[in-house]
């Protein structure tokens, strides 16, 4: 892949296009946290006051990132610790829910603009299209993780198919502009949101060899993704993040 001119300062108006990115440095893509930094990270924020929500949020997040660093050869804990990992840090309450609203999307998606704008060494960008552009390709265009591909199963309908091809030509179109690193995510982590929960609610085997490629894909992915998320929101302590759904009650 070439390598991209660097452009004006990132737009931050909601639904504006993310302008094209350089290839992140290789001191910006080591600059989440390396595992092991997690021990320290977690001590530091345990010495902070625990009545402030981003505080918990990260705490708990990384205790999370630990869990996953220590179960790196069971992709399927892996996987499940990754998300958990990366809820904590979403402020969004998603309990229980097999998909979200309309209104959930949109403060879902706002939280990634929030992300993407300052993650300033561009690494989310670097990561989708340097680091993992086959097999973030391969999570978009499998039906398994298409929603409305189960909702056809059930209904008898295929109209899933036009919204499938639909959401496939979408995303190529955003891969070969190079633009819009939330729109990427959105598809990226709508497709992740139907593996999590197969996994979650009981939908897929342990180990089973039926979804092997897309639990070690979206391991691998998330094992990239969660820690840039922290260290952006560890970085932006100061700024509103939400309100924790489950605060800690004394």
């Amino acid at each position: 892949m070439k390598k991209i001119p660097t452009r004006g300062k990132a737009a931050t108006r909601p639904g504006a296009k993310s302008p094209r990115r350089p290839r992140a440095s290789a001191e910006a893509r080591d600059a989440a946290f390396p595992t092991s930094n997690l021990d320290a990270l977690q001590e530091a924020l345990r010495k902070l006051p625990r009545d402030d929500d981003n505080v918990v949020r990260l705490h708990r997040a990384v205790s999370w990132l630990r869990c996953a660093r220590d179960h790196g050869g069971q992709h399927d804990l892996r996987f499940v610790a990754l998300w958990v990992a990366f809820n904590a840090c979403y402020a969004g309450d998603e309990e229980g829910r097999t998909e979200r609203s309309a209104g959930e999307r949109a403060r879902f998606r706002a939280f990634l603009e929030r992300l993407v704008e300052h993650d300033h060494g561009h690494r989310l960008y670097d990561c989708l299209w340097n680091e993992f552009p086959g097999p973030v390709r391969a999570l978009v265009e499998s039906k398994y993780l298409f929603m409305p591909f189960w909702d056809g199963q059930r209904t008898g309908s295929e109209d899933w198919k036009g919204f499938f091809e639909a959401s496939k030509r979408n995303y190529r179109r955003h891969m070969q502009r190079q633009e819009s690193v939330v729109d990427i995510l959105c598809i990226l982590l709508d497709r992740l949101y139907v593996l999590r929960n197969q996994v979650f609610h009981g939908g897929a085997t342990w180990e089973s060899s039926a979804n092997r490629h897309q639990v070690r894909s979206g391991a691998d992915i998330m094992a990239k993704i969660v820690p840039i998320v922290v260290d952006v929101m560890h970085a932006e302590m100061g700024r509103d993040w939400g309100r924790i759904a489950y605060p800690v009650v004394r």
